[in-house]
């Protein structure tokens, strides 16, 4: 579970700086 949230988060993070580019 605790791994899942981690990798939700990554997702979330690069989603957000591929936005800003």
């Amino acid at each position: 579970m605790f791994y899942d949230l981690k990798v939700k988060q990554m997702y979330f993070v690069t989603e957000k700086i591929i936005e800003v580019s």
